[in-house]
């Protein structure tokens, strides 16, 4: 081809026809170009295409991710609300007391220490984090989808963080008044953690103790001047976590109807 080209170009220029060559060179030049201008569209488009369909990869791995999210947030709202309800029951104790025997102040007890479980809730960030390019994240979608992104991954975890104002004073508290043999009870028998990190508490009875020990734990509690303050300030935080654990679940909601929409 291109020795077809040069082969018109001599002829042209030994027959003195200069105005037909300069003609001739122009057009060639242009061809040239356009040749250029064709395969950077095709490469543009390419690559184009290529960040199109990742980002469809994403936006079903976002997907994917939220949904575990709200898997785990639903298991939590659960556990912290069993955590609140022995709260309340220990709050009621105090104002009220009727543990008169074993087993009633063991209950005391041990719905004490469940109160002070904890079960910190990590988003899967692994996607969202790698989309974090400006040059994807206009292939992700419109700029509702990337506000809700932002609210979801950025703002709610800042407003889960505060709120742990109280609990580790109370867990310290529950954890110095308890013997440690009665927490490893607890731990082997009224609590459980499986492989996947789901938490759940456990029925069980009062530990073949002697009474006494179990009746001198019961009113060192009890009896606790401070104890009362850091139960209300535990069972506060419990309620306020899981109306902002809601609040997520609403807002990942959000998030996965604009993730469906094309």
């Amino acid at each position: 081809m291109f020795r077809f080209f040069r082969r018109i170009r001599q002829s042209l220029f030994n027959q003195n026809k200069f105005s037909k060559y300069l003609l001739y060179g122009v057009g060639e030049i242009l061809l040239v170009v356009i040749g250029i201008l064709i395969a950077l569209q095709l490469d543009n488009w390419n690559d184009t295409h290529k960040k199109e369909a990742q980002a469809a990869e994403f936006r079903a791995q976002l997907r994917e991710s939220v949904a575990t999210d709200m898997k785990n947030i639903r298991n939590r709202v659960e556990f912290f609300e069993k955590a609140k309800q022995f709260g309340y029951t220990v709050e009621q104790e105090l104002s009220r007391p009727q543990a008169f025997d074993n087993e009633a102040r063991w209950q005391f007890i041990l719905n004490t220490f469940h109160t002070s479980q904890i079960w910190n809730f990590n988003q899967v960030t692994a996607t969202y984090n790698e989309v974090q390019n400006p040059d994807m994240l206009g292939f992700i979608g419109p700029p509702e989808l990337l506000n809700a992104m932002q609210r979801y991954y950025n703002e709610w975890p800042l407003q889960l963080s505060v709120l742990n104002g109280g609990t580790q004073e109370y867990r310290d508290f529950s954890r110095s008044v308890i013997p440690m043999k009665l927490q490893e009870y607890m731990w082997a028998n009224c609590y459980d953690i499986d492989v996947l990190d789901v938490q759940s508490y456990q029925p069980c009875d009062a530990p073949a103790v002697d009474p006494e020990l179990i009746e001198r734990i019961y009113n060192d509690i009890a009896s606790d001047p401070n104890f009362s303050r850091l139960l209300t300030r535990r069972l506060s935080t419990l309620y306020t976590r899981n109306i902002v654990y809601q609040n997520i679940l609403m807002e990942a909601e959000t998030l996965l109807t604009q993730l469906d929409i094309d």
